[in-house]
């Protein structure tokens, strides 16, 4: 899921927005549990 939104940021988005939305993800996921997500 991660990837699919970084490559659509790259995409889609401005030149800085991919690192946007891996920065954003990443401290997403390291703060919090999700359903579902691997170890």
């Amino acid at each position: 899921v991660v990837d699919e939104a970084i490559e659509l940021a790259k995409r889609f988005g401005s030149e800085n927005s991919s690192r946007f939305v891996n920065g954003l993800l990443d401290g997403l996921l390291r703060r919090h549990t999700f359903p579902g997500r691997m170890s």
